[in-house]
């Protein structure tokens, strides 16, 4: 997926992205895509979402960050923090196809966190095996 496309997503999916923070909106996604860390999640030949993340042993360390800047991150991390997802509706098939599309690219993450907005409520996404058991945070 190439920079435009993504751009548009953001549009079409209804991410307003204000005039003073298009350049540092627009080096985020260039960057993100140069390191490879966006994964584009399909259901069959649509887009069903897509997000931006991090490898860490940490996620507290990027938890915080503003909101387009880009931080360095350890590619033998063992936890993934998805900085930002646009999707058109969060619903258990699409956890479900992620946790698959984590583990899949990353058999040594252990769990991947994500702080939805705009509560800042925290989804534990779990691998395939624990996705029926609960595991307190």
């Amino acid at each position: 997926m190439r920079f435009a496309q993504l751009s548009r997503l953001f549009y079409d999916w209804g991410w307003q992205i204000n005039v003073e923070d298009y350049v540092a909106f627009s080096d985020y996604l260039k960057e993100m895509l140069k390191r490879n860390r966006v994964i584009v999640i399909m259901n069959e030949q649509e887009i069903e979402g897509i997000i931006f993340f991090y490898l860490t042993n940490d996620y507290k360390t990027i938890y915080k960050k503003p909101t387009w800047e880009v931080v360095s991150d350890d590619s033998e991390g063992s936890q993934i923090y998805i900085d930002k997802m646009l999707c058109k509706k969060f619903t258990k098939e699409l956890r479900v196809r992620l946790a698959e599309e984590i583990e899949d690219r990353f058999p040594n993450v252990q769990f991947g966190i994500y702080h939805r907005v705009p509560f800042d409520r925290y989804i534990k996404i779990r691998r395939r095996n624990e996705l029926s058991r609960s595991v307190p945070r």
